[in-house]
């Protein structure tokens, strides 16, 4: 019997957002996960993002309210206020939080009841982005209407507890919604010029 939890392995995703031409921030990227259970039965192992990203992180000054409610900005008055551009390195979370996401398998227990694995997503993923994400990601031939012993059906389950279709492969592959970096090359596309791919070792 395991002593200690299990690790995630995480996959490195980035949600497009449309009409969004006049916003300041970028699209959000991040990592969703899955222990090692979900990715051994999916096939995965080829796909999980070994590494993190490097993002500048713009510098700016930090302001200083007064008692009478007066702003000072960087002065005499308020030294020491202005932090310098630096960069950041992004990796993935030991101990994820998000949301849990449930895929079912068509291998039952010995009670009978189909037996489920998890991903965890960030808070921002949405549906759209979560069936979008998943269809990409679990090979076509894990997928199926009358799943069998090695295969997931086609749809997940909210924590909420509603279900969400997942897309078909081709559809994930053309849809922009979501997108999943299986390799190096995608995880660079993926991050656009504000944010640096960077491998990891193993």
């Amino acid at each position: 019997m395991a002593t200690s939890p299990l690790m995630w392995y995480p996959f490195l995703l980035k949600r497009n957002t449309s009409n969004d031409n006049n916003r300041v921030l970028d699209d959000p990227v991040g990592f969703f996960y899955a222990r090692y259970p979900t990715v051994n039965f999916l096939n995965l192992e080829d796909f999980v993002y070994h590494g993190g990203y490097k993002v500048t992180r713009k510098s700016y000054t930090r302001t200083l309210t007064l008692a009478d409610g007066t702003t000072l900005a960087n002065s005499d008055q308020n030294p020491n206020r202005l932090v310098e551009e630096s960069e950041v390195f992004v990796t993935p979370k030991r101990k994820p939080g998000g949301k849990t996401i449930r895929i079912v398998t068509g291998k039952k227990t010995q009670k009978g009841n189909y037996q489920s694995l998890s991903f965890n997503f960030p808070s921002w993923a949405t549906s759209l982005v979560i069936g979008d994400a998943l269809g990409e990601l679990i090979p076509a031939n894990k997928i199926s209407s009358e799943a069998g012993n090695t295969e997931i059906f086609p749809f997940a389950i909210l924590p909420t507890g509603s279900r969400i279709t997942l897309f078909s492969t081709s559809e994930a592959t053309v849809s922009i919604t979501a997108q999943i970096a299986k390799t190096q090359t995608i995880a660079q596309q993926i991050l656009g010029d504000s944010r640096t791919a960077i491998e990891g070792a193993g």
